[in-house]
């Protein structure tokens, strides 16, 4: 009995063994070889991340630049505060020192005094 059953199975697949094949063609047609195949899917896809997070950061940066445009049209105090970070503008009498930040040396001596915790870290 169980060979018949197993005939049975060998011959119902034998006979679909053509559509199984002509399937199996086709995804690997649709999955690879088209025009349209998943790795030029995945090259769209993450453009339009890319796309999208750019969008996202360029809402921000318009909402933060209207808020200013607003202050300085409004407030002659914030007009005088953005003169004097952004343009170094002075007072009579005052003087200005500018300070530079300079991270890559920081990372370099972070990185010269601490390389285990870098590694734990991931960086």
């Amino acid at each position: 009995m169980d060979y018949i059953k197993r005939f049975l199975k060998f011959i119902r697949f034998k006979r679909f063994f053509r559509y199984y094949l002509i399937g199996i063609f086709f995804l690997i047609w649709i999955s690879f070889l088209d025009i349209n195949n998943l790795l030029t899917h995945k090259k769209l896809n993450n453009s339009i991340n890319v796309l999208k997070n750019a969008k996202y950061y360029y809402k921000n940066e318009i909402s933060k630049d209207s808020l200013s445009l607003y202050k300085l049209t409004e407030d002659s105090n914030y007009i005088e505060k953005f003169a004097r970070e952004n343009y170094f503008f002075k007072k009579k009498g005052e003087d200005i020192f500018i300070i530079e930040k300079r991270i890559d040396e920081w990372i370099k001596l972070i990185k010269w005094f601490y390389p285990k915790h870098l590694k734990r870290l991931g960086k």
